[in-house]
């Protein structure tokens, strides 16, 4: 792949920066800011006037390696992102810090993750001039027009100035920092500042910028006791677990908590709440492995962000999913929750959450376990409905029929009405998702159930392989329409159809079914 298309990702993130700026608005005349603290790396320095720090852009999987299916990334993007720092904006302009641990790359290409992790090794020779300039055009992504020494002094430190080649409607300069008393640590200083804006006074900020910074010992995380019994995995698997944590560090209000399986991300208020439903999604994936078995290592912490407010989460999941109360975002790589009304008693909201993280868990859960492959509405949609229903008795999670979903599915088959489930499990997102998105939730939750619980009372024990067969396909295949035509071969579709509306119609089965346990699929 060319070095072009493995960019692309770094360019878009520039150009969101950029195309931020509002050029209609009169922005205001770039000055001194607040203090920036970042104890992880020993900095402190002050930014810009109305500064915001932004989340720092995560490698994003290229392409996948045909000999054995690893997911791959550029090395000079995960190279990029494990030696930054921060990233703050305003309307005009952008200040991203860079700490220099490794050697610049040489070569651009695709690798794993589990490899990169690895082959990265912190430098113990101080580097080069020239590796020097090559590391700044490697984090810049700019071409570095001259280097040359900064004529000022600073506290405790000296400074390089790199010029770099402009952007459009930019000026772009960075800066190689280096204590006195440690000539191998580096930190780098770039800044992009609308053209409009780089006049006498923004190089005086810089100035008051570089002059502000202090250089200290770093601090190491604190490491909770759940943190310290926690089963360690695959280095891929830790890398993912650490990218998270780097995305977030420089958010004042934001911190994170960890499980075994699961990362938690939050700027809410109440952590044990959150610590509570962080246990109780992992006693729920226990349900979900007891039904669908992980047939391969997994190589990505599972990342679950929840927000203080309702209105931070419309922002961050958009117009189309303002109806939701949490989702799973593949392309981001995280089950979201949204904060539910405050004028909700408490003993409401628990359940309510607790019901969207494991039916997004199990969304999110499939996605890992089927090796990102996608699958069918009806199986993805009607097992995460049903896993809603899991409780823990005893500390052993079972899963059960809500009293208010059954009376919603009983009323959708009353006087023995027969669906065309045939075409539901061949729904496609759009048409799943159409005009009549509410009752095919509910059918698919049904078929899900009754596969489960409701075939083996029913004397159809047979159906009770369809969703197995349908998983171990997926997996196999990476193909839904596979997996469903494995899932259903040899299935009377209209007697299928018939047999379901009957179980829905009898309520002697549907008690038996509730007290029924599923056995553990091998």
């Amino acid at each position: 792949m060319k070095k072009g298309k493995i960019m692309r990702k770094w360019f878009v993130f520039l150009a969101i920066i950029i195309l931020s700026f509002d050029v209609n608005a009169a922005p205001s005349p770039l000055t001194l800011g607040g203090s920036i603290s970042l104890p992880s790396i020993g900095v402190r320095f002050r930014g810009f006037r109305d500064m915001r720090p932004m989340p720092l852009p995560m490698p994003a999987i290229l392409a996948t390696r045909q000999s054995d299916g690893a997911k791959l990334v550029s090395n000079l993007e995960y190279w990029r992102f494990r030696q930054s720092a921060g990233i703050w904006v305003n309307e005009t302009s952008a200040i991203y810090l860079g700490e220099v641990l490794f050697l610049p790359i040489e070569k651009v290409e695709l690798k794993p993750e589990k490899e990169l992790a690895v082959e990265f090794k912190n430098i113990e020779i101080k580097p080069t001039d020239a590796q020097q300039k090559k590391w700044v055009q490697n984090f810049t992504n700019s071409e570095v027009k001259s280097v040359m020494p900064f004529p000022q002094s600073l506290y405790g430190c000296s400074a390089t100035i790199f010029e770099l080649e402009d952007g459009q409607n930019t000026r772009k300069i960075a800066y190689l920092l280096v204590p006195k008393d440690e000539p191998m640590r580096m930190v780098l200083f770039y800044f992009i500042i609308e053209d409009s804006q780089f006049d006498d006074r923004a190089e005086r900020v810089i100035r008051q910028t570089l002059g502000s910074v202090q250089f200290s010992r770093p601090k190491a995380a604190t490491i909770s006791l759940s943190e310290k019994i926690r089963v360690k995995k695959s280095p891929e698997f830790e890398a993912s677990r650490s990218r998270v944590i780097q995305s977030i560090q420089n958010f004042r209000d934001w911190w994170h908590d960890q499980s075994d399986n699961y990362i938690f991300v939050s700027n809410q208020t109440d952590r044990r709440a959150m610590s509570r439903l962080r246990d109780e999604l992992e006693r729920a994936r226990t349900v979900f492995e007891q039904y669908f078995p992980l047939r391969h290592e997994l190589s990505s912490v599972s990342v679950v962000r929840i927000f203080n407010k309702r209105e931070q989460y419309l922002e961050y999941v958009g117009e189309e999913m303002k109806w939701s109360g949490g989702l799973w975002h593949p392309a981001r790589r995280e089950l979201v929750i949204s904060p539910l009304d405050p004028k909700v008693r408490e003993s409401l909201q628990k359940i309510i959450m607790r019901q969207v993280a494991f039916h997004e868990g199990f969304h999110q859960y499939l996605f890992f376990a089927a090796g990102e492959a996608q699958s069918s509405m009806w199986f993805n949609e009607g097992t995460a409905q049903y896993f809603e229903g899991i409780k823990f008795q005893s500390g052993k999670g079972t899963v059960s029929l809500p009293d208010d979903k059954e009376r919603v599915v009983t009323s959708l088959f009353d006087h023995d009405k027969v669906y065309d489930i045939e075409s539901l499990v061949n729904m496609d997102r759009a048409a799943f998702y159409g005009s009549n998105r509410d009752v095919n939730y509910l059918l698919a939750y049904a078929l899900v159930y009754y596969l489960w619980k409701g075939a083996p009372v029913a004397g159809k024990v047979e159906y009770s392989q369809i969703p197995v067969r349908y998983y171990d396909t997926l997996i196999a295949a990476k193909d839904p329409v596979k997996a469903n035509a494995a899932a259903w071969a040899g299935v009377d579709m209209k007697q299928f159809a018939k047999d379901l509306s009957r179980f829905w119609n009898s309520s002697n089965l549907i008690r038996e079914s509730n007290r029924y346990a599923v056995p553990p699929t091998p």
